[in-house]
């Protein structure tokens, strides 16, 4: 399994990059499209009288496993309701999802990321799902704070179904190795100083240097992991009340600082290939998302036969998964959320309260647990037990989604990180530009693009 080709995962769903939001589990490809928002009343799904033999279509990723326990769950649930009929898909259809529903070809439930419910819900185009969750008994049986993640000005639109996040992966040879073993895994900034002190080796050639700390800090990526960065000095880019900008701030100045400082002692790699030190043995810690754990790590999930890339001249190690460090104390650890949900459009699905009851009884099934975690490679979002998420390697995941904050999901300040944002914060993080003035550059590029979008 190539860990490095995932990173077109987030590039995607953070619209970082191209600007299009693809998934890494075989999801629709939805074009960037231009959203004016307007203020629209939720519409709840309206009372619906006893439907008989109702025939609903729920869109899959393409995966003949998949399909299948879906499908054995929709059939075990006419013992629940016999009039509720079913049918799993994984058929895709030309076009993104906006251009299915005006076509009338859409499926009555589909999967899409985090940060699409809202864009859709704002044109009053899906249906908003709260009320119906609530009947169904659903919303306390997520992970905590996973349905909080979904509200966009107290309002959900599509309900949790998968999530990954990230985290710290440490090479334990190289903690040995350097001594440093009483800070394996780092917990705070004190801690990884300490790491990268121990083990660093700076060389003119890049492909000989050994770094301590290793995430993105050169590329379209490295935008979408500088969200958590300035969550974890106590920042935020966005109020979603009022859809203010709010990343021009001291904590802002701060996090940049912070990578600089990483990049000018050699601690971390500041070129593109940010992956291929640790994946050669050359870095101590990178950070990196829970998909990458079923290639990278021996476990049920692959015979404990690693697959993943491994280049070092010693063998593969077991790498220590652990939450994102403490970066200023008394501000949480925060990592992103970035999963993905069901939707239900307006004009197809004429049942969602109906919908939503099986999607319930869907996600609170064995086959659901089984399937995300096996074909799906993403983390379960209900709280429920399941074997492999005791794994010392996915456990952390799973403690980790309550500590997140979401995916942006405001389309306009989407198009802010990548147009205005993400190029400052790159050109400071180098030292190219002065923090303070790369974000307030940043922050005057994005106030026309916020305020042509009418937030």
């Amino acid at each position: 399994m190539s860990t490095f080709s995932r990173r077109r995962f987030l590039q995607s769903t953070a619209l970082l990059g191209a600007g299009a939001l693809l998934s890494a589990c075989g999801k629709e490809i939805v074009k960037e499209t231009v959203i004016q928002e307007k203020v629209v009343t939720a519409t709840t799904a309206p009372p619906t009288p006893k439907p008989v033999g109702v025939p609903l279509t729920m869109r899959v990723d393409p995966n003949p496993d998949l399909v299948a326990a879906a499908q054995a769950v929709a059939e075990r649930y006419l013992e629940v309701d016999s009039s509720i009929e079913v049918n799993v898909t994984d058929e895709a259809q030309e076009g993104g999802w906006i251009a299915q529903m005006a076509a009338g070809i859409c499926p009555d439930m589909f999967r899409i990321a985090i940060n699409e419910g809202p864009t859709y819900g704002i044109q009053d185009l899906i249906w908003e799902v709260t009320e119906a969750a609530e009947a169904a008994g659903l919303i306390e049986k997520f992970i905590p704070n996973v349905w909080d993640y979904f509200k966009f000005k107290g309002q959900v639109w599509s309900l949790p179904h998968d999530a990954n996040t990230l985290l710290l992966w440490s090479n334990p040879r190289m903690f040995e190795d350097a001594g440093v073993l009483d800070v394996l895994p780092p917990k705070n900034w004190d801690d990884m100083i300490k790491v990268c002190e121990a083990v660093v080796k700076k060389d003119p050639d890049p492909g000989k240097a050994v770094f301590g700390y290793s995430f993105p800090v050169t590329i379209a990526w490295s935008g979408f992991f500088f969200w958590f960065w300035l969550w974890r000095f106590g920042g935020d880019f966005v109020d979603y009340d009022t859809n203010e900008l709010l990343f021009n701030s001291p904590e802002g100045v701060e996090a940049i600082e912070k990578i600089k400082y990483l990049c000018d002692m050699g601690y971390t790699p500041n070129f593109d290939d940010w992956q291929t030190p640790f994946y050669q043995g050359r870095s101590a810690t990178e950070e990196y998302g829970s998909w990458g754990v079923f290639g990278d790590v021996a476990g049920p999930w692959n015979d404990y036969k690693a697959t993943g890339r491994w280049e070092a001249t010693y063998p593969r190690p077991e790498f220590v998964m652990s939450q994102q460090i403490e970066l200023k104390p008394g501000v949480p650890n925060y990592s992103v959320y970035a999963g993905f949900s069901y939707s239900m459009p307006k004009e197809i699905n004429k049942y969602p309260a109906e919908s939503v009851k099986f999607l319930a009884y869907w996600l609170d099934s064995e086959e659901y647990l089984d399937q995300v975690l096996r074909t799906m490679h993403q983390i379960p979002v209900m709280d429920k037990p399941h074997p492999w998420l005791e794994h010392p390697a996915l456990k952390p995941y799973v403690e980790q989604l309550a500590i997140c904050k979401p995916l942006s999901y405001n389309p306009a300040f989407l198009q802010v990180s990548d147009q205005c944002l993400t190029p400052k914060v790159i050109e400071a993080k180098l030292g190219k530009m002065d923090a303070a003035k790369a974000l307030q550059d940043a922050y005057d590029c994005g106030l026309p693009i916020m305020a042509e979008e009418g937030v």
